[in-house]
């Protein structure tokens, strides 16, 4: 994402020793939430890892605008419950930590995978969820999660049915709602993924799904609102073994 000074921020994960900016950016585990600053030209400016010897990454880093950054994305290391939890870090306007990382999920995976900031000044995060604490549905439900400007939960909620559901991407509406999209997909046919969003309200109440039955199967990956309070969604279309790009636009309801 593009910085204040004109610059920008990546967010990812490394497992390298060498092409460290930092003289003290060494590895901590197997992979490391990895945060890059570039300036204007995408020189280079500073990095910074964290997480533990488990398996770590990043999805998505914000500036605040203090200059401070919070970073999302999933941790199987020490402080995390399950073989993943929904990871997150703050740091400073130079890539050190404030405080401690915090957690959220159970035994199972909980991933992250997008982050956007909020009108109240909070985050949502959109991942999915294979704990059976965190949902009920069965196999991997979507996972929302409200988060407030100083990283406390302020909610979570699944939304899924008993085959794979997984986000990719979530907004906040000019309505002040959220849209969530990525793919749903049956378990005892893992090649046959469907366009799948969720909406709901301000307080993660659902108030609409649906699956966008395409002539090809396809993932949702990202969405942005479009003028007309429509969506505008990004991803793969799969067909006869092959892959294309796929668009598509909804109006204000979700609708083709």
């Amino acid at each position: 994402m593009q910085t204040q000074d004109g610059g920008f921020i990546i967010a990812g994960l490394n497992s390298s020793s060498g092409g460290r900016i930092r003289a003290t950016t060494d590895p901590l585990g197997g992979y490391d939430m990895y945060i890059i600053k570039l300036n204007a030209d995408g020189v280079a400016e500073w990095d910074s890892k964290f997480g533990g010897a488990g398996y770590d990454s990043g999805a998505t880093a914000i500036e605040l605008p203090d200059k401070s950054y919070i970073v999302c994305g999933a941790s199987s290391s020490i402080g995390s419950k399950g073989s993943n939890d929904v990871f997150i870090v703050r740091t400073n306007s130079i890539g050190q930590r404030i405080g401690n990382p915090i957690y959220y999920g159970d035994t199972e995976e909980d991933v992250a995978h997008a982050m956007k900031s909020t009108s109240d000044g909070g985050f949502i995060i959109s991942g999915f969820t294979a704990s059976t604490k965190e949902q009920t549905n069965g196999g991997k439900d979507f996972f929302l999660l409200k988060i407030r400007n100083d990283g406390s939960l302020g909610w979570k909620k699944p939304f899924g049915s008993t085959d794979d559901e997984i986000s990719f991407d979530v907004i906040e509406t000019t309505k002040k709602e959220f849209f969530a999209i990525g793919s749903t997909e049956n378990g005892n046919n893992p090649n046959s993924p469907q366009v799948y969003y969720v909406k709901t309200n301000a307080k993660g109440d659902e108030i609409g799904k649906k699956v966008l039955n395409l002539q090809t199967f396809g993932r949702g990956a990202s969405l942005i609102e479009t003028p007309d309070c429509g969506l505008m969604i990004f991803g793969t279309s799969f067909n006869n073994n092959s892959k294309d790009f796929l668009l598509i636009k909804t109006d204000e309801n979700g609708d083709f």
